[in-house]
């Protein structure tokens, strides 16, 4: 009996563990953000200015951040974010994935949904055979410390 429960127990798990995916969001022609919850509204990316808002936060992308739309008309830019998942860690976030349209890989910026801090930022290289690698980049902490201190109340509060 106590085996079958340890079996019964690790079958719910892993079932968890993989039941987790990544929501698309996405951006209209406006910049409104569409795919998040109600506690993360409103929710708008202006690319041009690099503004991020979600919620009650709003955050300009300092330059360490920034740099990397610096040709976005030469970008496919997609959006996807994780709020339901059961552990803390990682904590609800959203990230951009922006993929050079010439080249074979992409840059993945991660933030916190509830803080707008900067979680990770990834490399992604795509495969001949559709394999795709990922490095992590170092994020230096004052590229981190950047972002925390451009985060900044949001001056709207409409939905």
């Amino acid at each position: 009996m106590h085996r079958y429960f340890v079996v019964l127990s690790l079958a719910f798990f892993v079932s968890d563990v993989y039941a987790h995916k990544d929501r698309e969001v996405v951006i209209t022609e406006g910049g409104k953000l569409i795919g998040l919850p109600e506690q993360y509204l409103p929710a708008h990316f202006m690319i041009d200015s690099k503004q991020l808002q979600i919620g009650r936060n709003s955050l300009v992308f300092p330059e360490c951040v920034s740099k990397y739309f610096l040709h976005d008309r030469d970008l496919n830019i997609t959006l996807g974010s994780s709020w339901y998942h059961k552990q803390k860690n990682p904590p609800p976030y959203i990230y951009f994935d922006l993929k050079p349209k010439t080249q074979d890989f992409s840059i993945r910026l991660n933030f916190a949904l509830d803080t707008l801090d900067l979680l990770s930022l990834d490399v992604q290289f795509y495969g001949t055979n559709g394999s795709v690698y990922r490095d992590g980049l170092a994020i230096y902490e004052k590229c981190r410390i950047n972002v925390r201190n451009a985060v900044k109340p949001s001056k709207t509060v409409s939905k």
